[in-house]
């Protein structure tokens, strides 16, 4: 400061152990198929952290596992806990079942259906 005075201080800093490198499976997305849920994991799953799911940014009620089974479409996502560290993994997008159009080719006579 301004007097030449001077003053230190020393405080403990305890730093944990980190999350190790986990991913959500599957990745990227996944398509409800024919009533089909989608069973979501966390790979490999560490011991020793807790697990909290989210769809679209909003926490799921009881969901605290390293697995969870999406059944409504949505973007998931799952936080992972140490108590030092906490880790939140982008899931997986899970797709609405596609509904299938159909159209006749009347030169043919064929029907497709699509997507």
């Amino acid at each position: 400061d301004l007097s030449s005075c001077t003053a230190s201080a020393i405080y403990p800093v305890t730093v944990g152990a980190g999350i190790a490198a986990t991913s959500v499976l599957p990745g990227a997305s996944a398509t409800l198929c024919h009533g089909n849920p989608v069973n979501l994991s966390v790979s490999p799953a560490p011991t020793g952290v807790t697990y909290e799911w989210f769809v679209d940014g909003t926490l799921i009620s009881g969901a605290f596992s390293d697995t969870y089974t999406a059944t409504t479409p949505g973007s998931y996502t799952v936080v992972l806990n140490n108590g030092s560290c906490t880790e939140t993994l982008s899931g997986t997008t899970v797709l609405a079942t596609p509904s299938p159009v159909i159209t006749l080719d009347s030169p043919a006579n064929l029907l497709f259906a699509g997507p």
